[in-house]
């Protein structure tokens, strides 16, 4: 696993979604920020005054498991740089819920699919009640429709004549 695959991998447990990694990006252009607004400022303080609580922590495992310590502000700002970068970079699945899901529900959904679809993707999810259960979902240009709305129309497509015939008076 190169070094960019490895980084992307690092995180994907931690952003699954495109909000989370619009927050996390954005949380990095403010570190980035920070360190060329005050000379002499290390890592640990800007992530202090400048970020939450799940970004620092995140942050901190990322330079620890690269090996880079927090006073090593060139290297810091190298990392960082190159995370936002590969974070923009990854392929993103669209989908649609009759619900707006769980934490649970959106770490099962992303780890499905990083297993089975798509490796280091993020989640665009959107909430859509008229499918009435199930899933829409559009990823690399492809679009299917996995909703209960799409079915029961085709079953009372199909048995039309059927329900029809069952209801009518005779």
């Amino acid at each position: 696993m190169n070094d960019k695959n490895k980084l992307i991998y690092e995180i994907s447990n931690d952003i699954r979604t495109v909000a989370e990694a619009d927050n996390f990006c954005s949380e990095i252009d403010v570190i980035l920020e920070n360190f060329y607004k005050v000379k002499n400022k290390n890592l640990e303080e800007v992530l202090l005054t400048s970020t939450g609580t799940s970004t620092s922590t995140l942050i901190k495992k990322i330079l620890s498991d690269n090996k880079i310590s927090l006073a090593d502000n060139a290297s810091c700002e190298k990392i960082l740089v190159q995370t936002r970068d590969e974070i923009k970079k990854m392929k993103i699945v669209k989908i649609t819920l009759a619900i707006d899901p769980s934490s649970e529900i959106i770490s099962h959904i992303s780890e499905w699919i990083n297993q089975n679809l798509e490796a280091n993707t993020l989640l665009d999810i959107d909430k859509d009640e008229e499918i009435l259960g199930g899933a829409v979902i559009s990823i690399n240009g492809r679009y299917k429709d996995f909703s209960l709305r799409k079915s029961l129309a085709e079953v009372f497509t199909k048995k039309k004549n059927e329900l029809i015939g069952s209801i009518s008076p005779k």
